[in-house]
């Protein structure tokens, strides 16, 4: 009998025609849908991943960044010669920039990566362009990482602090590996409510609030595990990993305008998700200092529940609402990357 119940569950849960692209099966092959059974509550497991960090801005010159030194001269800065590393003073050489550093561990004094960012990035971009694609992957599939100090055979030392290993495995997700992805949601390209058109109204007013809850409950609070959200809901892409959230119920009603074909209930939900920060780069390892805080989003939707309480769809009462969200598998570092499997050390207390 528990089983017959089980298969009901799933067969009655696939049978709703969510909207297209916000079906949270298409994310998620098993996923509970009872609402009573949901956990209004949950934190991932402090295993330390979800670490708040740069993301690294273009206008900046992403990882190029010499983002500890005084006076960082981004662009302009002309690297060292494997001669003038040789008798730089330590304290300047622990000022380069990540992309530096790694070029010099790789004995690559024509400084391929910087060049790349420097290419790739300008002094004129947008101050939230960035890699916050490869930010979040990264922070999602690999513990904070700690300090390392690696002495190159051309007896150079180079201190990888903490933010400089974060910028390349983040570099990694956004620019050089791939890896199997999961997406849920439309990204919404205007810039602010007024410019919302009948034909871009659809992708504006995803995701829709059944599929995220269905999604962060079941991840978080039932399985121990997190994703990524584009937090902001127009055109600015702010990729965050939530690590926490709890919701409350605050009305309940028979029905609604526009209800879901099903629905037998409707019920007020206000949510609260936390999420890893954008942070400025930091010599140690954030979490658990000030310096890695956490963002608190709040959220108000209705939920429509079938006769069985399983959540069918729903509607955003709040402007605030994630645009999309999205998970990827961890990629392998590989070719002239392989040696960042050495520098990095993942955090285990």
């Amino acid at each position: 009998m528990k089983l017959i119940l089980i298969s009901l569950f799933f067969i009655n849960a696939y049978a709703y025609a969510w909207p297209e692209g916000n079906n949270p099966f298409s994310f998620e092959r098993r996923l509970m849908t009872r609402f009573d059974s949901l956990p209004k509550k949950g934190e991932i497991e402090e295993n330390f991943i979800a670490w708040p960090g740069s993301h690294w801005a273009s206008h900046l010159g992403g990882i190029a960044h010499r983002w500890s030194a005084g006076n960082p001269q981004n662009f302009t800065y002309k690297p060292y010669s494997l001669f003038e590393l040789k008798k730089l003073e330590q304290r300047f050489i622990d000022e380069l920039s990540p992309a530096e550093k790694y070029d010099i561990l790789m004995r690559r004094f024509d400084y391929p990566t910087v060049r790349r960012e420097w290419r790739d990035n300008s002094p004129n971009d947008t101050s939230w362009f960035g890699i916050c694609h490869g930010v979040a992957p990264a922070s999602l599939n690999h513990a904070e990482p700690k300090n390392r100090t690696v002495v190159t055979r051309d007896g150079i030392k180079l201190n990888f602090y903490s933010s400089d290993v974060k910028a390349l495995l983040s570099y990694q997700y956004a620019k050089i590996w791939s890896s199997p992805i999961k997406f849920l949601g439309n990204r919404c390209n205007v810039g602010s409510w007024d410019e919302v058109t009948p034909l871009t109204r659809d992708k504006c007013e995803d995701l829709n609030p059944g599929a995220f809850h269905i999604i962060f409950t079941n991840y978080i609070g039932l399985r121990n595990k997190t994703f990524i959200v584009d937090i902001d809901p127009l055109a600015e892409v702010w990729n965050h990993v939530p690590k926490s959230y709890y919701y409350d119920v605050y009305e309940e009603y028979e029905t609604r305008e526009g209800a879901t074909p099903g629905t037998a209930k409707v019920v007020w939900v206000g949510a609260a998700l936390s999420y890893a920060a954008a942070i400025a780069p930091f010599f140690e390892p954030v979490i658990g200092l000030e310096q890695g805080y956490y963002v608190e989003n709040n959220y108000s939707y209705l939920l429509d529940l079938d006769q069985y309480g399983n959540i069918i769809g729903g509607k955003w009462l709040s402007e605030l609402r994630p645009d999309f969200i999205w998970t990827q598998k961890s990629v392998k570092f590989q070719g002239y990357w392989h040696s960042l499997n050495s520098i990095y050390l993942p955090r285990t207390n």
